[in-house]
């Protein structure tokens, strides 16, 4: 049985493979959802709350996105 999605803001479900960069290191993670307001992304690696990430990804051919805190 799915769960009913609670959140108000609508999420455009994806599937694309990207990368994290974690304290320098760059780990291989996987873009799920994303929203005007945020993403979901599911990575192997730790990842403690404030920590600093950016993250990369190919969206469309030849068009990248590219997200930093």
């Amino acid at each position: 049985m799915t769960r009913k999605d609670l959140r108000a803001e609508l999420r455009l479900e994806v599937s694309n493979k990207g990368w994290l960069a974690i304290d320098g290191n760059f780990v291989p993670c996987m873009l799920r959802d994303m929203s005007d307001t945020g993403v979901l992304i599911i990575c192997s690696e730790e990842i403690e709350v404030g920590q600093k990430l950016q993250f990369f990804c190919e969206l469309f051919p030849k068009q990248s996105a590219r997200l930093h805190n």
